[in-house]
């Protein structure tokens, strides 16, 4: 016996920004791209340091360390956005070529590099999955406010 489907929630908009949405179980067709991306890079970060954490952790902390493998990083960066655009693009609708759809595919990449490089810049005291669970949150709310100093640091 198969378990009965709640019904589909009604059609709404779909999200402008580039980050909306949450889900902690796997990706769906109909779920919003964001969601389904935030998985993706969990998922991705999960196997490769439970399969492979002394390599992921050696990536990350190479990233941070040696200028020429950092110069290579633009290069690998294009290369997932531009997967995840084709991705994204089936999901929404517009040209993956798009320049929206590549800043939307491109910047959860760039979320998992600074995550990598952030925690091998602190000696791995992070743990990598909270930080790359963060990143799609900057992308949705922005950077933290700034906290006041005081009159004198106003100018």
């Amino acid at each position: 016996m198969t378990a009965a489907r709640s019904p589909s929630p009604p059609a709404t908009r779909p999200a402008r920004g580039c980050a909306s949405g949450r889900r902690s179980g796997p990706a769906r067709s109909d779920e919003p791209w964001p969601a389904a991306v935030r998985q993706a890079m969990r998922r991705a970060v999960g196997l490769a340091m439970t399969e492979q954490p002394e390599a992921t952790l050696l990536r990350a902390r190479l990233t941070a360390e040696v200028p020429a493998v950092r110069s290579r990083m633009p290069e690998s960066l294009s290369a997932t956005g531009r997967l995840v655009a084709e991705a994204v693009a089936r999901r929404t609708g517009p040209d993956p070529d798009g320049l929206e759809v590549r800043v939307c595919a491109t910047a959860p990449a760039g979320g998992l590099l600074e995550a990598s490089r952030y925690t091998a810049e602190r000696g791995h005291t992070d743990d990598l999955a909270d930080l790359v669970d963060r990143a799609p949150d900057v992308f949705e709310h922005g950077p933290p406010a700034r906290k006041s100093r005081g009159p004198a640091a106003r100018t």
